[in-house]
């Protein structure tokens, strides 16, 4: 199976769950809260699987979006760590 989701769609989504809302991840991502609610909803249509259950006032892990968000954060704390390292390297 090909997947076609992009790291921007991952982050996106990491985003939202670490901050706990997507309002609070669209100020941090400086990104519009309407292409931050596409680009997660993308997501979701290409993995084929519902992550969050969002009503008015909160967002909430499904049981799948847990285990995604598992897998997934920890990837994008490796890439900030990889980033860092290597700007502390160039001075």
């Amino acid at each position: 199976m090909k997947f076609n989701h992009s790291l921007d769609d991952m982050r996106s989504f990491c985003t939202v769950v670490r901050y706990g809302s997507f309002r609070q991840a669209s100020i941090v991502l400086e990104m519009p809260l309407s292409t931050l609610s596409r680009r997660v909803a993308k997501l979701e249509e290409n993995l084929g699987l519902r992550l969050l259950n969002r009503d008015a006032h909160r967002v909430q892990l499904t049981h799948a979006g847990q285990q995604y968000y598992k897998q997934s954060a920890p990837l994008f704390d490796e890439l900030e760590t990889i980033a860092s390292c290597l700007l502390q390297d160039k001075t």
